[in-house]
C-alpha cells in the first residue's frame, strides 16, 4: 500500500511505497509539521532577506553624515544608545548560563552600532555606576554584524540620530 501525502514545501505528493507498516499516522503527521515550520523558517529568512538592502543604505547614510559631523565639529563624542533589543542564547563557544543582549547605538566614533552584552555583564553594568563608557567599549560598527541583527536594530536608529541631532542643534544654537 502506498501512503501519500502534500508538501507545501516542496508543493508536491510524497509518497511512501512501503506503507503504513513504516510509515505511521504519527511519522506522517510529524512529517507535516515539520514541512509547516520549515516553510515559517523560509518565510522569515525571506522577509530578512528583503529588509537587508534597504537596512544597509539607510545605515551607510548614517554613517556617512555622523562622519561629516564629526569631520566638521558639530559634534564630538556623542553617544546614544537604545532599550535591548535582541536577547538570545549565546552558541557553543558562549558563556554558560547567560544571554547574549543587543541595543542600537549610534556614536561619533563607530557611527550606527550595536551594544552587545552578555547577561551577566550587563546586570553588572546596570548595577554600577561606569555611565557610558563600559557600553561605548562593547560598541561593534552595525555594518560588520549579522544581517538580522541590522534589520532588528534598524527600527532604534531614528529615535537615536534624533538625539544626536538635537545635540549638534543645541550646540549651533548657543554659539
Amino acid at each position: 500500500m502506498t501512503h501519500c501525502f502534500y508538501s507545501p514545501l516542496l508543493g508536491e505528493m510524497i509518497c511512501d511505497a512501503t506503507g503504513p507498516a513504516t510509515a505511521s499516522p504519527k511519522s506522517v503527521g510529524a512529517a507535516d509539521q515539520l514541512l509547516a515550520l520549515a516553510d515559517k523558517l523560509d518565510a522569515a529568512c525571506y522577509r530578512i532577506s528583503d529588509q537587508v538592502d534597504t537596512a544597509d543604505r539607510a545605515i551607510d547614510a548614517v554613517d556617512r553624515a555622523i562622519q561629516r559631523a564629526h569631520r566638521l565639529g558639530l559634534c564630538h563624542r556623542q553617544f546614544a544608545m537604545g532599550p535591548v533589543s535582541i536577547r538570545r542564547l549565546y552558541g557553543p563557544d558562549g558563556p554558560p548560563e547567560c544571554l547574549e543582549f543587543v541595543q542600537a547605538a549610534i556614536t561619533t566614533d563607530h557611527g550606527c552600532s550595536a551594544v552587545v552584552w552578555s547577561s551577566d555583564d550587563y546586570q553588572e553594568w546596570q548595577e554600577g555606576d561606569e555611565a557610558y563608557e563600559a557600553a561605548f567599549k562593547r560598541c561593534v560598527p552595525l555594518r560588520d554584524c549579522r544581517p538580522a541583527v541590522r534589520v532588528a536594530l534598524l527600527r532604534h536608529l531614528p529615535e537615536l540620530l534624533r538625539s544626536l541631532l538635537r545635540g549638534v542643534e543645541s550646540s549651533l544654537a548657543t554659539e
